[in-house]
């Protein structure tokens, strides 16, 4: 068990120590594995993430409307900046400025499977929008609109002082259009262009959290990790890492519930 929590800091870590100067136009967001599954249960959590050039947030919501059965909405957005300097000249000229801004918006719908007391196999289904703008200096700029439908199965372990989530998310990545000053870098130029040529893909992402339940809060750490090869031909970033806070809603309702039933006993 020491060497499986090594083992996760170490990638932690890797993530955050793993970034470089360059355009990225398309990041995976956190998988969203809810543990609602009685009717009327809710929680909702909100994460930083990122690593040391692309940085953002993320808001995650869960309800379920029916037994074992739960809706989600998710919501993420990042940000990051760079400068670049061209030393082949000189005098060299001042560096320039880089920065990028995307977010991703979806909805899905989860059924549980219980497996035992405190273990449940799920299956989630759902889909969203979402767009990358990228400014390279000089008003050239390089926007795309994306859609994704995915399909998510995964295993949940949650007990009263500590909870385990892992999924595989298989997304269906569509671009459908884009807004492109061909005068940025050739490199992302021939990124944009095999994009182009290829849409969609077939995205699969492995996704790992684990949290410690302050009940109702609970404090979680989030890693994703693409298991594709094609990140680093299309200026995909792979990986995401966030730290989160659930809140779950329906705790405060049961005690709030518990304390009425109870004057109304006296």
């Amino acid at each position: 068990m020491q060497n499986k929590a090594y083992l996760l800091l170490f990638l932690a870590v890797s993530l955050l120590l793993s970034a470089c100067n360059q355009h990225y136009f398309y990041a995976p967001n956190t998988l969203h594995l809810p543990t609602v599954k009685e009717k009327g249960e809710a929680t909702i959590e909100a994460s930083l993430n990122g690593s040391q050039q692309i940085k953002g947030t993320e808001l995650r919501a869960a309800y379920c409307f029916a037994p074992k059965t739960s809706a989600m909405v998710n919501f993420m957005y990042m940000k990051g900046s760079f400068s670049r300097s061209f030393f082949s000249t000189f005098p060299a000229p001042p560096p320039e400025l880089h920065s990028g801004r995307g977010y991703l918006t979806e909805i899905g719908v989860t059924r549980h499977f219980p497996l035992s007391k405190y273990t449940d196999f799920t299956l989630t289904a759902g889909g969203g929008i979402g767009q990358s703008v990228n400014d390279y200096d000089r008003g050239r700029t390089a926007t795309l609109n994306f859609n994704r439908l995915f399909l998510q199965p995964g295993l949940i372990t949650k007990g009263e002082l500590a909870e385990f989530g892992i999924g595989l998310r298989f997304s269906r990545l569509g671009f459908q259009s884009a807004s492109i000053d061909y005068r940025i870098d050739d490199n992302d130029i021939f990124a944009l262009q095999a994009i182009e040529k290829n849409t969609p893909f077939l995205m699969p992402d492995l996704g790992i959290n684990t949290g410690i339940n302050f009940a109702p809060f609970h404090v979680k750490c989030n890693m994703v990790f693409s298991l594709s090869d094609k990140p680093g031909t299309y200026n995909f970033t792979g990986n995401n890492l966030s730290v989160s806070v659930l809140y779950d809603i329906d705790q405060f309702t049961k005690k709030d519930t518990t304390k009425r039933k109870k004057k109304k006993k006296k």
